[in-house]
């Protein structure tokens, strides 16, 4: 199914208005901008790389909401980076930047695998990160088995030209010496 781009600033700004009505302790309205502010960064960053396929880029915009509640939910997001939801951030746009094309085509059905992560975390995600965790170790244990793949069709190409030369090598000296006797 086809999924419209969310417009990020649109969001942040929306997301500021109700904040700024709705919390009255000047304290906890800067924290809470400050949090708005981050994550639109970590989105803007993200929707900019000019690597990323647009579909991809349309596809995980829609991230923002559903992280935008784990960066209020959990601290840790922020502080570190090796935080399941930024390294699964990252996962998705490495994958997305390296085996989806700009135009509509997709190795190893990764963006299928993708959009399914996306799917899940907004049908599934309420406020438990363990949900996020799941779906890194997936989709890391997906990557790394299209990695595995790949290495081993470079070394069966490798070996295969390696043998084609062997046996070119044993061609030409097997004419030499026709021709000399």
């Amino acid at each position: 199914s086809d999924i419209e781009a969310v417009d990020v600033s649109l969001v942040f700004s929306e997301l500021k208005k109700l904040i700024a009505n709705r919390n009255k302790d000047e304290n906890i309205q800067q924290q809470d901008m400050h949090t708005i502010d981050l994550v639109g960064r970590v989105f803007k960053y993200m929707l900019s790389d000019e690597n990323l396929p647009d579909r991809v880029k349309t596809l995980l915009s829609y991230l923002h909401t559903p992280f935008l509640k784990i960066a209020f939910i959990d601290p840790g997001f922020f502080e570190d980076n090796e935080h399941p939801a930024r390294v699964l951030l990252n996962s998705l746009t490495d994958a997305g930047s390296r085996w989806v094309g700009n135009d509509d085509t997709s190795q190893y059905d990764i963006y299928k695998k993708i959009h399914e992560i996306v799917d899940r975390i907004l049908k599934e995600f309420d406020s438990d990160i363990r949900l996020i965790t799941t779906l890194l170790l997936e989709f890391n244990s997906y990557v790394k088995n299209i990695n595995r793949r790949q290495e081993l069709m470079e070394k069966r190409a490798t070996e295969k030209a390696q043998g084609e030369d062997k046996l070119r090598e044993v061609k030409l000296l097997v004419n030499r010496e026709i021709k000399a006797r």
